[in-house]
């Protein structure tokens, strides 16, 4: 958004929510008005005057304009942005903080007009002013005024905070017990041309040591240098020596000129096995410089190697992919699936990303795991909730992801547990797209060919609005790429056209990500397919071939379909590949099952690892399955539910408070649907459903209010 767009919203939101403030202001400008006529002209001019009018209007409009571009101008200085928040508190508060002189002047010109003072005006003007003076520090000592103070504002602070926290993180509990280091270099979680990895900063580190202890013995030491190019006139050098009892050896010796940026990998050959191996260095670099210990297994298998790889499309609906239409030629992914488990009722437990992805790496509830809010709320995932990832990595696991969304930044912890972990918007640089996913992820598997692998690749091209250039890029200059462009498209109604057009581009990003990660399922199918299980599913679905919709973000134009949590939007594609000797054939299934939290239990099952205790998710191969599903939406102020068995659909939607997270026992909208969708209006027949659903959440542990009323 340009920031005269910026400011065009800004006024409007200020002149329509500030109105105490705007009075205040233009009282003190009518004072002031009066104030210079008095002075200036040293008697009031007629108030029926021209001259009377033309000295009000000309202060008031002064008056204003010298607010407004205080406020403007402090709050672009210290926000460096026009801030809606930050505006409104200046505003108020020197709105009041003034008010002191307003008050003296309007006496004065009281007394004045009475005749009781002649010429002591401008006193009245000084002593306002040192009034205002004293107010404003008693304020500033007591309740300093906040840069910014609406919940959008602080929000948005909130939320970059955590998203822009991506190094510097805590360190993988599992892999940090392999080193050994002085208190000076601890074992942190860094980042590196945006792939994180366990590691010590040796920067300015003269001399130090370090003691690599794995759990498996070693032919080969490999390790890694992360290193940031700050400034082309950088220097220094890094010397490392491999210890033995009476001796060592030099491995490594190179200028800081020579690195490049990124993780720089290196191997060297050890003299006989061992699991214990001692590193010493020498640096004379002041830049940030990584020494990290990759692709490490954290216990020793004697079991079949396994690698396990989960697939996620962003925003994909079944009906778009040719294995839920029976037509296995339509896209490489129903190829690779054509003799795997296909379940065609699976839906997610929320309807946007965010939310969905924390529920597949901890499979719970959103109301459970608390990451759902979008802005001031927004919440990092309890170090006492144990990740996916960190189950395989305690299990001897090598761990890799790629996640391509800012809504899945490493700083909400679900990203804890892998070993080596790539977060890049995917489509925000020519280089960072769907084929990145791709190579990476088979550079990964090509260098850990001898250990058990667990891989979750975030493929973020068929979110909307989607990038729409030839060249699987995106750049500055393209139109589909600007916010506020975005925003209109997605929430403006759409005609018929309109949204084939959009459809179409959404399946044109389709067929991109389908043809660039042939590759990665070419590669198993020849070289990894006795060894490797794949699961392929979305985080939610979308709007996009919902008949009812009206626009990319809302179901529909009666009430009772605006809504998030639209049947659509949670209906999501899950299918499991088997490695090559327990594929037999295609099987499709009925069976209503949790898309995002039936992640873990599932997998894990088909690792034969076990599960974590107090989880929601239940294994699709579990003899317990639920028979139902649950999705929840908890944005901002609102909390719905939809709940599906093979007799109805409950919907609530009602309202939350975002402090406490109580859900108010009002609903706005309640409702049962049967099977084939139509609204039960059999109050008999609700009693005995409402009765079920609330036994059902009881279960579960979710707060439902309003069913449990009669």
């Amino acid at each position: 958004m340009s920031e005269g767009s910026r400011l065009k919203r800004i006024l409007s939101f200020y002149l329509s929510n500030n109105y105490d403030s705007f009075i205040f202001i233009f009282i003190q400008a009518l004072v002031f008005g009066l104030f210079f006529q008095v002075y200036i002209f040293k008697q009031f001019l007629p108030i029926f005057g021209l001259d009377f009018f033309i000295i009000i209007i000309f202060s008031i409009f002064l008056y204003f304009l010298i607010w407004f571009t205080y406020a403007l101008s402090l709050s672009k200085l210290t926000l460096d942005r026009f801030s809606r928040g930050a505006i409104s508190e200046i505003l108020k508060y020197d709105s009041y903080s003034y008010f002191p002189i307003t008050i003296l002047l309007l006496v004065g010109l009281v007394l004045q007009h009475m005749e009781i003072i002649t010429n002591n005006l401008i006193w009245f003007f000084v002593v306002g002013w040192i009034l205002v003076f004293l107010l404003k520090t008693i304020i500033i000592f007591y309740k300093p005024p906040r840069k910014d103070i609406s919940i959008e504002e602080l929000g948005w602070q909130a939320k970059q905070k955590i998203i822009e926290k991506v190094s510097n993180l805590d360190p993988d509990e599992h892999i940090a017990k392999m080193y050994k280091v002085d208190g000076n270099h601890p074992v942190r979680k860094y980042n590196v041309d945006d792939e994180l990895r366990n590691a010590v900063n040796i920067k300015n580190s003269k001399k130090g040591q370090i003691t690599f202890i794995s759990p498996t013995p070693l032919k080969a030491l490999r390790y890694s240098l992360g290193f940031i190019s700050k400034n082309e006139n950088i220097s220094g050098n890094l010397k490392l020596f491999l210890c033995f009892e009476k001796n060592e050896k030099m491995i490594f010796n190179k200028d800081a000129s020579l690195f490049l940026t990124g993780w720089n990998e290196y191997k060297t050959e050890l003299p006989e096995k061992t699991k214990t191996v001692k590193i010493r260095w020498e640096n004379t670099i002041k830049e940030d410089i990584y020494l990290s210990f990759v692709d490490v297994s954290t216990k020793e298998s004697k079991e079949k190697r396994k690698n396990i790889i989960t697939i996620i499309f962003d925003g994909v609906v079944p009906e778009s992919l040719g294995i839920y239409r029976d037509d296995f030629q339509a896209d490489n992914v129903s190829k690779f699936f054509k003799d795997s488990i296909v379940w065609k009722n699976a839906y997610s437990q929320g309807d946007w990303t965010m939310p969905n992805f924390m529920s597949m790496a901890t499979s719970l509830y959103l109301s459970h795991h608390g990451s759902y809010d979008p802005d001031l709320y927004s919440k990092v995932l309890s170090k006492e909730v144990t990740t996916l990832a960190e189950v395989f990595q305690k299990n001897g696991y090598n761990t890799y992801g790629y996640f391509g969304c800012h809504r899945t930044s490493p700083g909400y912890g679900h990203m804890r547990g892998y070993n080596r972990g790539i977060y890049r918007y995917t489509g925000q640089k020519p280089s960072y797209n769907n084929m990145d996913v791709t190579l990476n992820a088979l550079n990964f598997l090509k260098k850990n060919q001898n250990t058990n692998n667990f891989l979750f690749l975030h493929y973020f091209g068929t979110h909307p609005i989607y990038y729409q250039n030839p060249n699987n890029v995106s750049s500055e200059h393209d139109s589909l790429t600007n916010m506020s462009i975005i925003d209109g498209i997605t929430k403006q109604e759409l005609n018929k056209d309109e949204f084939s057009y959009i459809q179409e581009i959404y399946n044109q990003k389709l067929k991109e990500i389908d043809d660039n990660i042939a590759i990665l399922f070419d590669y198993i199918s020849k070289y990894e397919d006795e060894n490797t299980i794949v699961i392929l599913a979305s985080d939610h679905g979308s709007l996009l071939y919902d008949k009812n919709a009206k626009n990319m973000k809302n179901a529909g134009k009666d009430k009772q379909r605006t809504r998030y949590l639209e049947e659509s939007r949670v209906k999501i594609p899950f299918m499991i590949r088997y490695p090559k000797d327990k594929r037999k054939k295609l099987v499709l299934k009925d069976d209503l099952i949790e898309g995002n939290i039936t992640m873990m239990p599932t997998i894990l099952d088909l690792a034969g690892l076990q599960t974590p205790k107090n989880i929601d998710g239940v294994s699709v191969f579990s003899k317990k399955a639920k028979g139902y599903t649950i999705s929840e939406s908890v944005f901002k102020n609102i909390y719905e539910i939809l709940l599906k068995n093979k007799d109805f659909t409950y919907f609530l939607r009602t309202n939350r408070n975002r402090d406490t997270g109580e859900i108010y026992a009002e609903p706005g909208l309640e409702i049962f649907f049967d099977k084939s969708s139509k609204k039960i209006i059999d109050n008999k027949i609700i009693k005995v459903y409402k009765k079920e659903v609330s036994q059902i959440l009881k279960d579960n542990k979710l707060s439902n209010v309003v069913s449990d009323k009669e």
